[in-house]
């Protein structure tokens, strides 16, 4: 895995890692040094099912509900694990 800053903007590009897998706890650390350092980090090439996606979340800490999007959309207020669990349709 290589994670390389962008120099002149905020944001970091992390390269070489499949999160359709099992990430290692040092790539894991990595991964959140450079989120911490950066603020950003953009993590290219990632085809995730929802599972995937909610398990590649938790890389960095417990997923939160988003208030937001429920204001924009009016779409039903619910939690990334009831996404990943197909209770809420990623359409809505």
């Amino acid at each position: 895995m290589d994670i390389e800053t962008q120099p002149g903007v905020m944001g970091a590009i992390a390269t070489g890692i499949d999160l359709t897998k099992p990430v290692p706890d040092p790539e894991r650390v990595q991964l959140n040094a450079a989120l911490m350092d950066c603020h950003l980090l953009c993590i290219r090439g990632q085809d995730l099912s929802p599972h995937q996606f909610a398990a590649a979340a938790r890389l960095f800490g417990t997923p939160q509900i988003q208030l937001l999007d429920v204001c924009l959309t009016s779409a039903p207020l619910g939690h990334i694990e009831r996404f990943a669990q197909g209770e809420i349709s990623g359409s809505s």
